[in-house]
């Protein structure tokens, strides 16, 4: 079934009264319409629409795909906005939808440099299939194994593979289609990549605590939202190294400091899960033992604990290492000889105190 939409959800509700707005208008009015979609003549050297960056990704000018649209957003919309909020489901939007105008311009601009075909400069980018995306990314990261729909076929496929689908239909059409079917492909693409990177690296996860930035965690950290899990499993061992790769310089560059303890917490806390178990715990992990995923995570839950201990180990050691005198380590003395030490002391003390006392 739908997701009921009631005018509780005023993100939901605002976006399927703009793209009805834009599409309705842009269809009749073309004026209207190179003012709202994206061109980049009328953006940046006609008109100055600088607008159309983002009401781009709201035009429909089909009537089948603005349908299309709508009954996605509404199915879709509500179910984001349960997960992150009206305020920061309207930020995601503006976000991404932003993104898109500005990635596919620099994109053109830069076709248009090196091929210098003036016809570049007037390609109409329009259409709202890239929302859908992010909407679609937002369930996603809530619910990892969430499905299309709960009806139908639709309940056997997962909702994650969906985008990556969207985005090579997308593709197909448009370099068959010439652009008449698919005239928002490279929204697609741009709102695929950003949507999962303002979740996973920007979006505040403890949003509902308030507006203290003391008490918001931001982005995901979950293996499940990493972004090779949107591709094919064939696939995914193939770009897993490029995207690791890409992490780790941007790690060597200071960026996402603060994600490395949080991963270092995230995985302690899958260790502790994992080793005290008992009861209905370790039934659950015996029969989940040949769970690639499980397996893995226990894996590194494992090793994170070896690391931890040797390094109190090493630290104990550092310690022990100081407590010595005249020169000589604790390590390379016996125990009789710091008794001896200690007892000395003690009787040097003792005596200079009642000589003390007496006189």
């Amino acid at each position: 079934m739908l997701s009921p939409l009631n005018f509780s959800y005023s993100t939901t509700i605002s976006l399927i009264i703009l793209i009805s707005f834009f599409s309705i208008f842009g269809s009749i009015n073309q004026t209207f319409f190179r003012s709202v979609a994206l061109i980049w003549n009328e953006t940046f050297m006609l008109q100055y629409n600088v607008w159309n960056l983002v009401t781009g990704s709201l035009v429909e000018t089909n009537a089948i795909r603005y349908v299309l649209s709508v009954v996605g957003v509404a199915f879709y919309g509500p179910k984001a906005e349960n997960f992150i909020g009206s305020v920061y489901l309207a930020v995601y939007l503006l976000f991404v939808s932003l993104f898109c105008g500005v990635v596919t311009s620099v994109a053109i601009f830069v076709l248009y440099v090196i091929t210098r075909e003036e016809y570049l400069l007037s390609i109409e980018v329009h259409g709202s299939l890239g929302v859908i995306v992010l909407l679609m990314m937002a369930s996603v990261k809530h619910n990892p194994s969430t499905k299309v729909a709960n009806f139908g076929p639709f309940n056997r496929w997962n909702l994650r593979s969906v985008p990556m689908l969207l985005v090579v239909v997308s593709g197909l059409s448009y370099l068959t289609l010439q652009q008449k079917i698919s005239p928002d492909f490279p929204f697609v693409c741009v709102s695929f990549y950003f949507s999962w990177a303002y979740l996973r690296f920007i979006h505040p996860i403890d949003a509902f605590i308030g507006f203290n930035d003391s008490n918001l965690t931001y982005g995901d950290i979950t293996e499940d939202f990493q972004l090779e899990k949107f591709f094919p499993k064939h696939i995914q061992r193939l770009v897993k190294p490029l995207f690791d790769f890409s992490y780790n310089v941007a790690l060597l560059m200071g960026f996402f400091k603060g994600r490395v303890n949080r991963e270092k917490n995230e995985q302690l806390n899958d260790a502790s899960s994992l080793l005290l178990t008992d009861g209905e715990n370790s039934n659950y992990l015996k029969n989940k033992s040949k769970d690639p995923i499980v397996s893995r995570r226990r894996a590194k839950a494992m090793k994170l604990l070896d690391e931890r201990f040797a390094e109190l180990s090493a630290a104990e050691e550092g310690l022990w290492d100081e407590v010595g005198n005249d020169g000589i380590d604790a390590e390379e003395k016996k125990p009789d000889e710091i008794v001896n030490d200690i007892n000395d002391d003690w009787g040097i003390e003792l005596e200079e105190d009642n000589r003390k006392a007496l006189t």
